[in-house]
């Protein structure tokens, strides 16, 4: 119950900062990714999961995991985040919201309209799920 509680404090951001392993790892298997592709990302800055910069062009994003949560609610929580955290980010960063699930395509099209581009990582491949959005990510993610 206690793992539980912490996800959950963990989902809503309630002021403190607890490792969830799951989400940890994620992270790392992202940074891992994006360093094979020549990308250096940052983690864990100023709350922000991710930040890397390609092309010129700052991308900010925000990972979602679903051991505690279905895949409606990682999207939905990831949302709101990062749409607040791109606002308290100078320079207009491009969004992305990073699962570990695949996601219907009504929250792909909201997404889209928002212009925040959506990944999902199964095993080792990272796909993106709506490159109109940020075509700079087509050369990162496939």
């Amino acid at each position: 119950m206690d793992e539980l509680r912490q996800a959950y404090e963990y989902v809503i951001d309630v002021g403190k900062r607890s490792a969830f392993p799951a989400h940890h790892n994620y992270q790392v298997r992202l940074k891992t990714f994006l360093k094979r592709k020549g990308v250096v990302a940052e983690c864990e800055q100023d709350f922000i999961d991710v930040r890397f910069t390609t092309a010129g062009k700052m991308f900010i994003g925000e990972v979602k995991v679903t051991k505690y949560l279905t895949v409606a609610e990682a999207f939905r929580a990831a949302l709101g985040q990062i749409l607040d955290y791109a606002h308290d980010t100078l320079g207009s960063p491009g969004m992305i919201i990073f699962l570990d699930q695949q996601l219907d395509r009504e929250r792909i099209n909201l997404a889209t309209e928002l212009g925040i581009a959506v990944v999902i990582q199964q095993g080792e491949t990272h796909t993106l799920l709506n490159s109109q959005v940020a075509p700079l990510l087509r050369g990162i993610f496939r």
